[in-house]
């Protein structure tokens, strides 16, 4: 067997990546360190992994001090402002849609407080020189109370300069008092999971959404006057040639300001990814 790599943490790791370093500097037995898997004379071992962090207001601050953050960005279609850097509001989603990777956070949702996530937006603005600050939770907001009181303790903090923040959710767990919310607190963009314009796909991947709702939640965005990237899959399970059309026309005839597209296992073979580009799709 070829070796890649000494070993391998699961799951969420704040607690037991600081076991695993003392293994590694102090000594001790790999088997004793909590979701870990190794290798013994060859052979993979792999320890229980242990349930998920639930007091996230407990975690500390990540050490960007260790970090440089002026070598970094986020993506074209997120980025608002450099320096940027990122916050995890929330771990877990409620949903099941099959395509998602972000399942071994589980699907009960667990949240910090409104007021300790507006606390580190604060010292990334104040202390670090922050403009734009990305919450990369699997969606944020979720649920709606949680998000309307997140969003007035950031604005209660009447932080100064010119930032912004971004946050990536879906079109059917937000609604107008929602967007206008966020946009009082300096949310700038709000990013879609649009995934397709056809039902049928988006039933055939669990996402638990239609087209038409897709149009209600990008118009309550827009209404408050949010920026709006929508992320977009071509090559669904059971997708056509038709279907990829009109899910790129779909991209095309809603209020956005960015499309991004990828695609999902094998593309179909056909030039509706070129039509596209020919019309102005980013």
């Amino acid at each position: 067997m070829k070796k890649v790599c000494d070993t391998v943490l699961h799951g969420e790791v704040e607690h037991t990546f600081l076991k695993l370093i003392d293994v590694v500097t102090k000594g001790g037995a790999e088997e004793d360190v909590p979701g870990l898997s190794y290798l013994d004379n060859g052979t993979v071992r792999m320890t229980k992994v242990p349930d998920p962090p639930t007091d996230l207001d407990g975690l500390p601050y990540p050490a960007w001090d260790l970090f440089p953050k002026d070598v970094y960005t986020f993506l074209p279609f997120v980025t608002v402002a450099t320096p940027c850097l990122s916050l995890l509001a929330t771990r877990g989603c409620p949903f099941h849609c099959k395509y998602c990777a972000l399942g071994y956070q589980g699907h009960k949702v667990r949240r910090r407080s409104p007021d300790n996530i507006a606390a580190e937006v604060e010292w990334l603005v104040r202390d670090w020189g922050i403009r734009h600050v990305g919450f990369v939770d699997p969606i944020f907001p979720v649920h709606k109370r949680h998000g309307l009181e997140t969003c007035q303790a950031i604005e209660e903090r009447k932080i100064p300069g010119r930032w912004w923040w971004t946050s990536e959710t879906r079109v059917d767990v937000i609604d107008e008092e929602m967007c206008r919310a966020m946009k009082k607190a300096r949310c700038k963009r709000i990013l879609f999971g649009i995934e397709s314009g056809v039902d049928m796909l988006l039933a055939n991947v669990d996402k638990k959404c239609t087209a038409a709702k897709v149009r209600e939640g990008v118009g309550y965005a827009r209404n408050a006057g949010l920026e709006i990237t929508g992320f977009f899959m071509l090559g669904l399970p059971g997708e056509t040639a038709e279907m990829t059309r009109e899910t790129i026309n779909f991209a095309l005839s809603l209020d956005i300001d960015v499309a991004k597209f990828r695609h999902h296992r094998a593309l179909p073979r056909h030039g509706a990814l070129r039509d596209a580009a020919g019309r102005g799709t980013h």
